[in-house]
């Protein structure tokens, strides 16, 4: 039995998993996600361990010396960082939301100022607005096209 007959089995015990848990009416326990996730972890680790043993090489050393201990915090750290990616997601989420009231505020109080006294200054502003923001649209655009041209 070759490397790709295991894989080929691995696929069919996943794919007779999904068929059989088929009740979309469950809710899904963040508890089994996660226990499932972290054998997945260790399996990968060690299929990965054993062809590097496999193989010899110099990194063979180094993964004799690896134990249960060392996997689970190679685990904590991969969650680890995941909580902070998405931590990170989020304030960016809030920043852009914040920058983009501040900048309707801007152009509502223009608009209020603005409209009732000096009607051509403030078309004017409008002009230029849109002018700038196409000229960026057309930048962005011209460089996307370079980029996938590339």
């Amino acid at each position: 039995m070759g490397a790709d007959d295991k894989s080929i089995k691995d696929k069919d015990e996943e794919e007779s998993y999904f068929d059989d848990n088929d009740d979309l009416g469950d809710i899904i326990d963040p508890e089994e996600v996660s226990k499932g996730r972290e054998t997945r972890i260790k399996e990968s680790f060690s299929a990965i361990m054993q062809m590097v043993r496999s193989e010899g090489g110099p990194a063979v050393e180094f993964v004799k010396k690896l134990g249960p201990d060392h996997i689970h915090k190679i685990i904590e750290g991969s969650q680890i960082d995941d909580n902070h990616r998405f931590e990170l997601e989020k304030s960016g989420r809030i920043w852009y939301f914040l920058y983009t009231l501040l900048i309707l505020g801007f152009i509502l109080l223009l608009i209020y100022f603005l409209l009732p006294n000096n009607k051509d200054l403030l078309m004017e502003l409008i002009k230029l607005a849109l002018t700038f923001a196409g000229g960026l649209g057309a930048g962005y655009g011209f460089k996307s096209f370079q980029d996938r041209n590339d």
